[in-house]
């Protein structure tokens, strides 16, 4: 909770040599004076543990405002915040007494704001108790609106304003020639890559429900989860694992194990110089007093580990490594941060959606005729939408013909969501215009559903589309960017194109013809390989750049390219559940029972066995058994992003919304605790299904293949790709 007060007397700035800290170096000495001024002021701030304030310091998630003055340094006040890209919270803000009524906590905000936007972040959010009328009214006037209204804690009752600043971020990537018709002319910045850590294995054994760090293991495989990042481990631990394991049995350890990507602990020279050069920093007395043990010797190879393979840093739970971060920082640029740094609060990733039909909470989505807008306009109206707007096609006249078509978002019969487009295409592009009431608990589900429609509409032919929103709008935009848009150049509406296709070499060449005529982006003559790391692609000024497989078919999604030599998986799925979870991506008219129909990213709950089997970038093929009157085929493909296990009693509804269980129906899947969650995209049904005697043919069709998930080779998936085209 938020407070940003200023009520007391003027003072000069100029005399006093006020700056703001950001640094650890800096900022470390005053966590003293954040947590005692946060402690007096607990009624606006909330109260929160010492280590979490030194946590956020050492993270550089605190701008610490000071007065430098004579030589003399004093705390002022300070900002904490919490980043996962592309939105940032504030937590606490606070300003001392006498330093109040001269713009300060402004100029705090203004200075996070400038931070945020430098990194090309999309909003800030700020939760604010009602009854602060002072706090309310300052983060109004730092353009921070109500996104929506939520009840506080039991014992106050309060309710609680959520505020968010849409940040005027110049564009999603560097400016680097970006066009409407050319989204692929860069590569994605590193910036925004998912960061890939390093983990030691004491944080690995934490996922354990009875650890005491369980909670902060959890948030950390959260994080990976929502790819604010991803995850990795040594050999050595992969090592460790296999030598204590018992002989003949299956290890559920070992099985998680081998969810990680694995590096090497280098023997090379340069890794030993880096150890060399790391002793001394992480364990200095041990090391001069020549006392390192085996122990000490891992953890350094780990972190040098992360320096020679260019990882974003080391997670660990061990006090030496996290004190000695900032200097490792410093020197080499990795972060040494410890799980808990991966706490996510409940209200960011729990309320985003809500079970369709489950719990009294209902979405429906239906057409809306050009002589029935009266709702509509008074829903854009309600939202900022001005004559303009409405003379610039926001909405249907009565008199267009029918051009434009119009779709609204019911909850409860109430419409809290609009989405329209031209029905005739411009040069190739189709213009969308969009909105959602954020005051309602169920507006992020039904931003999902406006975004699904759209790109469900759109998937058929390649499309350029070109998303308008209003003001305020900050849920759609988060969610458009993580479905592909992005902001170009000379544009402030958000930009993609829909490829909407299965890409195999047998259509490689009408793809690329097709793309080149209406996009201007070029594809290299030839499909590459999976063996290739990056694929060429051509820009319309003729320079040739190189993009990742996943960039590529997350900037064209729906797509999927089916690379000669790329990972793929059969697995069984029941037609009463394919139904939801599979459905028909390309028919945009009504809204399924299911919430797991309205989002890109889906869940597939399995056995525990299979988390070894779902590696990131392979290819799912879904086969629909004949169980009630299944087709027995193959039905659709779909992209793997992720794979974790997860106990039973920790599986909550934010593992479940995406997915077609419950907590009632769960148990179907068998009585062991742990289970497989694969998380899945880009998601394309067969039009032509491929039947059990094909599989059968090409050796992958028996009843034991065919009850689990089973690995493809190569050629068995190119001859079921083959017979569905």
């Amino acid at each position: 909770m938020t407070n940003a007060i200023e009520n007391c007397t003027f003072e000069d700035i100029e005399s006093r040599n006020l700056r703001i800290l950001e640094r650890y170096s800096e900022t470390c000495d005053y966590v003293s004076d954040i947590q005692s001024w946060a402690d007096l002021n607990k009624d606006a701030l909330g109260f929160l543990p010492s280590k979490v304030y030194e946590e956020y310091v050492r993270l550089e998630n605190f701008f610490i405002l000071i007065s430098d003055r004579d030589g003399i340094k004093e705390y002022v006040g300070h900002l904490m915040f919490r980043c996962s890209f592309p939105k940032a919270h504030i937590i606490q803000i606070f300003i001392k007494p006498s330093y109040r009524k001269i713009g300060l906590a402004k100029r705090l905000v203004d200075h996070l704001k400038c931070f945020l936007t430098k990194q090309n972040f999309i909003s800030i959010y700020a939760r604010v108790a009602n009854d602060l009328v002072e706090s309310n009214n300052f983060w109004e006037l730092q353009n921070f609106y109500v996104q929506n209204i939520v009840n506080g804690g039991k014992t106050r009752k309060r309710k609680i304003h959520t505020r968010v600043n849409e940040l005027d971020s110049p564009q999603l990537f560097p400016n680097s020639g970006l066009t409407q018709s050319n989204p692929l002319g860069i590569q994605v910045s590193q910036k925004h890559q998912q960061p890939l850590f390093l983990i030691d294995l004491n944080v690995l054994f934490d996922v354990g429900p009875r650890r005491a760090r369980h909670k902060e293991m959890a948030g950390l495989f959260q994080a990976e989860r929502l790819n604010f990042c991803k995850l990795a481990i040594s050999d050595e631990i992969r090592n460790e694992l296999k030598r204590n394991s018992d002989k003949g049995k299956t290890d559920p350890m070992s099985s998680y194990a081998s969810l990680f990507i694995t590096f090497p602990l280098g023997d090379d020279e340069e890794s030993k110089s880096l150890v060399n050069e790391l002793a001394p920093i992480i364990f200095p007395e041990k090391h001069h007093a020549g006392k390192l043990n085996s122990n000490d010797i891992s953890d350094i190879k780990h972190v040098a580990t992360c320096i020679h393979k260019n990882l974003a840093g080391f997670i660990t739970n061990d006090g030496a490594i996290l004190n000695s971060s900032e200097k490792i920082k410093r020197k080499y640029g990795i972060e040494i941060l410890s799980p808990s740094a991966f706490l996510l609060d409940e209200e960011s990733i729990a309320d985003d959606a809500v079970f369709l039909d489950h719990e009294g909470e209902t979405l429906e989505i239906s057409k809306i005729e050009s002589d029935q807008t009266g709702d509509a306009h008074s829903l854009l109206s309600q939202l900022g939408a001005n004559q303009e707007n409405f003379l610039n096609g926001w909405l249907s006249s009565g008199n267009d013909n029918n051009a434009i078509v119009q779709y609204g978002i019911y909850s409860a019969q109430k419409l809290i969501g609009y989405v329209s487009w031209n029905k005739r295409q411009d040069l190739g592009i189709s213009f969308i215009r969009a909105a959602v009431d954020e005051s309602y608990d169920v507006s992020y589900s039904a931003a999902r559903l406006i975004l699904n429609q759209v790109i469900s509409h759109h998937s058929t032919n390649i499309t350029k589309l070109s998303l308008e929103l209003l003001k305020n709008q900050s849920v759609l935009r988060e969610l458009a960017i993580a479905s592909g848009f992005y902001k170009s150049a000379d544009s402030h509406n958000l930009n993609k194109i829909c490829l909407g296709q299965i890409v195999v070499e047998g259509n490689w060449g009408a793809v690329k013809e097709l793309l080149e005529n209406s996009t201007n982006l070029r594809l290299p003559a030839h499909m590459p390989r999976m063996a290739d790391e990056l694929i060429p692609i051509f820009t319309p000024d003729g320079n040739q750049k190189y993009v990742s497989l996943e960039t590529l078919e997350t900037s064209l999604s729906p797509a999927i390219f089916c690379l000669p030599g790329r990972g793929a998986l059969l697995t069984p799925v029941q037609k009463k559940f394919s139904e939801h979870l599979i459905g028909n991506t390309r028919q945009g008219s009504l809204l399924p029972s299911e919430s797991v129909s309205i989002f890109q990213e889906r869940h597939y709950i399995s056995t525990y066995k299979n988390v070894e089997k779902f590696v990131s970038g392979n290819l799912i093929l879904f086969y629909e058994t004949s169980k009630k009157n299944g087709s027995a085929a193959v039905i659709a493909i779909a992209r793997v992003r992720n794979a974790y296990l997860k106990s039973i009693i920790d599986i909550n509804k934010t593992d479940l919304q995406p997915s077609v269980f419950n907590q009632e129906n769960i148990s179907i899947l068998g009585n062991t605790q742990l289970k497989t969650i694969t998380v899945f995209d880009n998601l394309l049904p067969f039009e032509k299904t491929v039947p059990l005697e094909v599989l059968k043919e090409i050796g992958c069709g028996s009843p034991i293949d065919l009850i689990t998930t089973n690995r493809l080779t190569d050629r068995q998936l190119q001859e079921i790709l083959k017979r569905a085209f």
